[in-house]
């Protein structure tokens, strides 16, 4: 089943890969930036909170990829 003309399953799961991938980078610069290791014009209170809105979408389409997913 697809959802929409040209998004499938795959192509969520992928998304959901790229959405934590960007969320552990986020905690990661967040902590640099809390530590004086690198200098970030925004606070890492807002990095944490990009970083867990990440995660959520990244949940969000991975819960969709396995609602979309064709039986083989």
């Amino acid at each position: 089943m697809r959802l929409g003309v040209n998004v499938s399953a795959p192509l969520m799961y992928g998304l959901s890969w790229i959405l934590l991938g960007a969320a552990i980078l986020m905690v990661v610069l967040a902590g640099a930036t809390a530590l004086g290791l690198d200098w970030l014009p925004v606070a890492p209170v807002t990095d944490l909170i990009a970083a867990a809105l990440c995660g959520l979408l990244a949940m969000a389409c991975r819960s969709l990829g396995r609602r979309f997913e064709q039986p083989i």
